[in-house]
Parts: structure tokens; C-alpha cells; sequence
């Protein structure tokens, strides 16, 4: 009977801790010759980073599209950064959407030759908790791997 109680507090404990985590899906498109990205964030997160950065409330849910995604430009360019050989890789974030408590940020690069090896520099929401785990998965060509930056950490080398 104890045992039994144990395991269920346990479980109460780990399901009342909350997890802090984005998820980061990265491809080369080969016909387009750019980088294609998906970022997965928690919605609440993000805006809480946001209306501490800007000083006032930001409602990603709002229908002003066009500003969104300017906020969104603006908040990943500092914290989400690609380098090929030490170069970086310029992208914009070309789009959005909410799904439930879920943000999705699409973002891509400019073109560029397929990348011998990717730095990916992410800082996403690091300012909201120092428990913000970072998940960072890849696909260049037949290569695909996936890496974990847990705060402090902000630097993958893939390939």
C-alpha cells in the first residue's frame, strides 16, 4: 500500500511540474536552395517573454499578421542564429499560426548552397526560465540527427 502511495505522489509531483521546451525543425530544401524551419513554442511563453521585452501586452492571438511576425523577426534574430563554416545564414520569418497552447513559427533562409556542416545558435526563451530545454532536430540531404541544449547551453555543430 505505501509503495502504491509513493508512486502516486510521484506522479502527482511530476505532472504538477511544468516543462519548458521549444522544439526546432530544420531542412534544406534542395530545389529551393534555402533553409526551411519550423519553431515550436508554448504560446503563453512566449508572450510573457514578449510583454517583458516590449514593456506592454503582446497577444499573438490578435488578427495583425503583418505585425506579429515583425515582433516574432525581431525577438528570434538575437536568439536564433545558423552559420555555415562560420558564416551566418540570413532567414525571415515568413508565417505563423496557433494551434491551442502551441505557437508555430515558419521561418527560411535565403538562397544558399547546400551547407557542409550547420552551427545552429539558439537562446529561445531563455530569458522566460532557466529550465527551457531547446530541441533542435536537422535534415540536410540524407542526413538527419536531432540535438538538446539545456539552459545555459546554446551552441549544436551538426555534420
Amino acid at each position: 500500500m505505501n509503495v502504491m502511495l509513493l508512486f502516486i505522489i510521484n506522479l502527482m509531483l511530476l505532472l504538477l511540474h511544468p516543462f519548458y521546451l521549444s522544439v526546432n525543425d530544420i531542412k534544406f530544401n534542395n530545389s529551393n536552395k534555402s533553409i526551411e524551419g519550423t519553431l515550436k513554442v508554448t504560446i503563453h511563453d512566449l508572450e510573457s517573454s514578449l510583454t517583458k521585452i516590449h514593456h506592454k501586452t503582446i497577444d499573438l492571438h490578435k488578427a495583425d499578421t503583418t505585425g506579429q511576425i515583425r515582433v516574432l523577426q525581431n525577438y528570434l534574430k538575437p536568439r536564433l542564429q545558423f552559420f555555415d563554416q562560420q558564416q551566418p545564414i540570413d532567414y525571415q520569418v515568413i508565417g505563423f499560426e496557433v494551434d491551442g497552447v502551441d505557437l508555430f513559427v515558419y521561418y527560411e533562409s535565403l538562397h544558399l548552397s547546400q551547407p557542409r556542416s550547420l552551427k545552429v545558435k539558439s537562446e529561445v526563451l531563455y530569458e522566460f526560465s532557466s529550465q527551457e530545454i531547446n530541441i533542435v532536430n536537422i535534415e540536410i540531404g540524407d542526413k538527419k540527427t536531432s540535438k538538446k541544449l539545456v539552459f545555459p547551453e546554446n551552441e549544436v555543430i551538426f555534420f
